[in-house]
């Protein structure tokens, strides 16, 4: 996706919108993409694969960020195609928005633990929670 424009941008003389338009805003994307979200995303996946417990945590920021950023993606390929930017195109809307499917349902997977509680039972609670039931139904039975 980068490197298309990416060297578009160190040609001698650039051509894309995104570039001529606003040369700084493009360079602060490049280099917050390539040189700090990708790197950090492929740091946790190279933990997450080696079973790393700092990488667990570090990926819900970075799903959750992903989901996000996704999100905003596909709302501003709606936009452009319904505005009929030249830069938008159906094909477009359709991608991003099946991506962001995807990694929303990966995200909602990811988090549910978190929000879901724990099944117990009295077998689960130990000896001690027992003893306290017994006593509990002998007194107050």
């Amino acid at each position: 996706m980068h490197l298309p424009s990416l060297v578009d941008a160190l040609a001698d003389q650039p051509t894309t919108v995104e570039y001529t338009s606003s040369p700084t805003a493009f360079w602060i994307v490049k280099l917050m993409d390539l040189g700090i979200i990708v790197p950090a995303a492929v740091a946790i996946g190279v933990g997450l694969l080696r079973g790393a417990a700092w990488a667990r945590k570090a990926s819900y920021a970075i799903f959750g960020g992903y989901t996000l950023l996704a999100a905003a993606v596909a709302g501003m390929a709606v936009v452009m195609y319904a505005n009929g930017d030249p830069d938008g195109s159906l094909v477009n809307v359709a991608v991003f928005t099946a991506f962001t499917a995807a990694i929303a349902w990966l995200t909602v997977r990811l988090y549910r633990p978190l929000f879901v509680a724990p099944q117990t039972t009295i077998q689960d609670r130990g000896p001690a929670t027992q003893v306290g039931r017994v006593r509990h139904r002998e007194v107050t039975g």
